[in-house]
Parts: C-alpha cells; sequence; structure tokens
C-alpha cells in the first residue's frame, strides 16, 4: 500500500513535469548549423526513359565555435518542481570548401543552397534569431527544406556563386531559446569548441562526451568541449541519409539532487530490514542479559520503527 502510494505521486510528480516543459519548452538540442545543396543525377534507363534523381549533398562546418549561457529557474505546481532554462547561445563558425568532385553524384546546384539548423523543440524559441552570413545578415525561415539530418528547426536560403567556393564562409547566429530538465549540442564542425556556463549548482553532464574542462562551484558551473573530426564517425560532407549525426552529442542535465520520491521508495523497500534487524538487537539484549522482553514490548518496537519509515 504505501509503495502505491509513492508510484502514484511519483507518476503525478513525471505528468506535472512534462505539463510544464510542454507548455515552457522540452529538453534542447542544437543541431547546425549544416550547409545543404540539392544535386540533380540523370540516367537513361534500357528502354531509354531519362530518370532524374535528387538528392542532398550535406557539409559540415570547418569551424564551429558555440558559446551558450543557461539561466535555470526553477518552476512549481502545487506541492511538484522542475527546472527549466532559457539559453543564449553564440554560434559562430565558418564552411571552407574541401570537397573532392568524384565523390559527388549528380551535378549541385550551389544556386539554391540552404542552410538547416536543427532545433528540438521549436515552441522554445524566444525573440527574434540573428543571423550573419558571409558578413550579410539574412532572415530564417520555419522548418527544414530537408530533414535528411533533421527534422526541426529553420532554414536560411544560402544561393552561393562559383566564387563563394574560393573562399572560408563565415556565419555568425545568436538564439536564444527556453527549454527544461536538459541542453544538449552536436559538434558538427571539423573543428569544436562549446562552451556551457551557468548558475545552476548541480549539474549532470550527459551525452557521449564528457567536458575536457569543468568548473563547478556555489556560483555555478563552467564546461568546455574541444573536439575535432577525428572524435565522430561521419566525414565532413556526404549525400542522402548516410549518417546518424544524432549518435554523437554532449551537454549537462539540470539535476535536482533532493528527490524524496526516491528516498520514500527506498524507504519502503527497507524499511521492513531495518525494523528486524531492530527486532534482533532486542532478541540479543535479552539472550546476553539473561532478562525476558515481553512480547508487547517487541510489538512496540516494530510499531515505532514502522511509523518512523512511513510517516
Amino acid at each position: 500500500m504505501i509503495r502505491s502510494i509513492i508510484s502514484e505521486r511519483e507518476s503525478t510528480s513525471l505528468q506535472v513535469e512534462n505539463e510544464i516543459s510542454a507548455q515552457w519548452g522540452y529538453a534542447q538540442v542544437l543541431a547546425g548549423p549544416i550547409l545543404n545543396i540539392p544535386t540533380e543525377l540523370t540516367s537513361v534507363d534500357k528502354n531509354g526513359n531519362v530518370i532524374t534523381e535528387r538528392d542532398w549533398l550535406h557539409i559540415m562546418p570547418s569551424n564551429l565555435d558555440i558559446a551558450s549561457r543557461l539561466e535555470p529557474e526553477i518552476r512549481y505546481r502545487g506541492i511538484f518542481k522542475t527546472a527549466v532554462y532559457t539559453s543564449v547561445s553564440h554560434i559562430t563558425g565558418n564552411f571552407k570548401f574541401q570537397l573532392n568532385p568524384e565523390e559527388i553524384e549528380g551535378e549541385p546546384d550551389w544556386s539554391k543552397a540552404v542552410v538547416t539548423f536543427g532545433i528540438s523543440d521549436n515552441r522554445g524559441i524566444r525573440g527574434d534569431i540573428g543571423i550573419l552570413w558571409n558578413n550579410e545578415p539574412l532572415e530564417p525561415e520555419s522548418g527544414m527544406l530537408t530533414q535528411n539530418i533533421t527534422k526541426t528547426g529553420f532554414s536560411i536560403k544560402t544561393p552561393l556563386t562559383l566564387e563563394n567556393l574560393e573562399n572560408s564562409i563565415p556565419f555568425n547566429i545568436n538564439l536564444e531559446l527556453s527549454g527544461s530538465k536538459s541542453f544538449t549540442i552536436l559538434p558538427l564542425g571539423q573543428k569544436s569548441n562549446i562552451n556551457i556556463n551557468s548558475s545552476w549548482t548541480n549539474p549532470s553532464f550527459s551525452g557521449n562526451l564528457l567536458p575536457q574542462k569543468r568548473k563547478i562551484s556555489d556560483a555555478g558551473f563552467e564546461a568546455n568541449w574541444q573536439l575535432t573530426h577525428l572524435n565522430r564517425n561521419f566525414p565532413q560532407y556526404w549525400q542522402g541519409q548516410q549518417f546518424d549525426v544524432w549518435e554523437h552529442s554532449l551537454g549537462v542535465d539540470l539535476f535536482l539532487p533532493v528527490n524524496h520520491y526516491q528516498k520514500a521508495t527506498r524507504s519502503a523497500k527497507y524499511g521492513i530490514l531495518f525494523i528486524i534487524l531492530t527486532l534482533l538487537v532486542f532478541l540479543f539484549i535479552e539472550l546476553i542479559n539473561n532478562k525476558k522482553v515481553h512480547l508487547f514490548q517487541y510489538l512496540l518496537v516494530g510499531l515505532a520503527s514502522s511509523f518512523s519509515f512511513h510517516f
């Protein structure tokens, strides 16, 4: 009975957390920017029919620097609470076109190039997104023009010329998001430098890669990751859906150190053990001192121990 009550309360707590997250923003994952080029491959079948196959060429950034600041907050609903945050991310880097034409099937249409930036929950976007592409301001569009890598986020039309391909193209993105529980980044750059800091004092670093440098104090935490393309299992560019970039992630969970339901569950599981041990102590005292303890006294000790664990 006690365990069923604890389980019911814990289930209600999780439901409240999901309701708050649905209104504020779920755990956020940043994946980008990714440069996407449409390609067309034309062939003729045995009957003489012309077949055109369309695909996307995906190019990862050469250098990627992401600096994110999380402003945490505790949201309550009744007796239940959950951790939410607002993140401010400054994303810079560049694209360098070191492509081998023999590895590309079809003809790329550089004039229809588009940059996609994956965000796991678009509802968390706060305010305008500041974008500079090749030092020119651009406006994002909602949705993803290609979903080969990321399903949700925003797109930026970035037509390219042959002159652009001879030089590196810098980018600068300022993004503010609201989310809850965790914040994750995919290090897609050939060289990635990721920095996350916050005033949250109980971080739990998550993902496949732990930070090389971290500092945790009463004022909050700061973590830094410095990675190269050798830390991942996908190349700098490819066509179609050949690789899964989501296997390589890093981030932080806003850990709530006090979980009353875990403590209550442990008490319910191990309470009977402590009660039995207490009664055994009285039994040994009775045997060693050769003084008989009344059964009613055992009953009182057992009841007292039960009340101390269950209330």
